[in-house]
Protein backbone atom coordinates (compact mmCIF):
# COMPACT_ATOMS: atom_id res chain seq x y z
CA UNK A 1 0.00 0.00 0.00
CA UNK A 2 1.37 3.38 -0.98
CA UNK A 3 0.58 6.48 1.03
CA UNK A 4 0.59 9.82 -0.80
CA UNK A 5 0.03 13.28 0.55
CA UNK A 6 -2.72 15.46 -0.87
CA UNK A 7 -0.07 17.59 -2.57
CA UNK A 8 1.41 14.48 -4.23
CA UNK A 9 -2.05 13.46 -5.44
CA UNK A 10 -2.55 16.91 -6.96
CA UNK A 11 0.92 16.80 -8.55
CA UNK A 12 0.11 13.39 -10.08
CA UNK A 13 -3.10 14.85 -11.58
CA UNK A 14 -5.40 12.59 -9.55
CA UNK A 15 -8.82 13.71 -10.88
CA UNK A 16 -10.51 13.62 -7.45
CA UNK A 17 -7.79 15.82 -5.94
CA UNK A 18 -7.37 18.20 -8.88
CA UNK A 19 -11.08 18.99 -9.08
CA UNK A 20 -10.85 20.43 -5.55
CA UNK A 21 -8.23 23.02 -6.52
CA UNK A 22 -8.77 23.80 -10.22
CA UNK A 23 -10.09 27.35 -10.44
CA UNK A 24 -10.23 27.70 -6.65
CA UNK A 25 -9.03 30.86 -4.94
CA UNK A 26 -6.57 29.60 -2.34
CA UNK A 27 -4.82 31.09 0.66
CA UNK A 28 -1.73 28.97 1.23
CA UNK A 29 0.16 28.60 4.50
CA UNK A 30 3.59 27.31 3.50
CA UNK A 31 7.30 27.44 4.15
CA UNK A 32 10.34 26.22 2.19
CA UNK A 33 9.71 22.57 3.12
CA UNK A 34 6.17 22.59 1.66
CA UNK A 35 7.14 20.32 -1.23
CA UNK A 36 5.90 17.21 -3.01
CA UNK A 37 7.84 13.96 -3.45
CA UNK A 38 9.74 15.50 -6.40
CA UNK A 39 10.69 18.54 -4.25
CA UNK A 40 8.47 20.96 -6.16
CA UNK A 41 7.04 23.66 -3.93
CA UNK A 42 3.31 23.67 -3.17
CA UNK A 43 2.92 27.06 -4.91
CA UNK A 44 4.15 25.56 -8.18
CA UNK A 45 2.20 22.31 -7.87
CA UNK A 46 -1.08 24.06 -7.13
CA UNK A 47 -0.53 26.68 -9.83
CA UNK A 48 0.23 24.00 -12.41
CA UNK A 49 -3.13 22.39 -11.64
CA UNK A 50 -5.12 25.58 -12.09
CA UNK A 51 -5.39 26.89 -8.53
CA UNK A 52 -5.35 30.65 -8.03
CA UNK A 53 -3.05 31.46 -5.12
CA UNK A 54 -4.63 34.66 -3.79
CA UNK A 55 -2.78 34.97 -0.49
CA UNK A 56 0.46 33.41 0.64
CA UNK A 57 1.34 33.17 4.30
CA UNK A 58 4.88 32.20 5.23
CA UNK A 59 6.93 31.47 8.26
CA UNK A 60 8.01 34.54 10.14
CA UNK A 61 10.73 34.15 12.69
CA UNK A 62 10.79 36.84 15.31
CA UNK A 63 13.36 36.83 18.03
CA UNK A 64 12.52 38.92 21.04
CA UNK A 65 15.22 39.05 23.63
CA UNK A 66 14.58 39.97 27.20
CA UNK A 67 15.85 43.36 28.25
CA UNK A 68 19.11 43.34 30.11
CA UNK A 69 18.46 43.49 33.82
CA UNK A 70 20.83 45.35 36.07
CA UNK A 71 21.87 43.29 39.12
Amino acid sequence: MTVRTGLDRIAAADPDAVKLVRGARIGLVAHPASVDARLRHAIDVLGDRGARIEVLFGLSLIHISEPTRPY
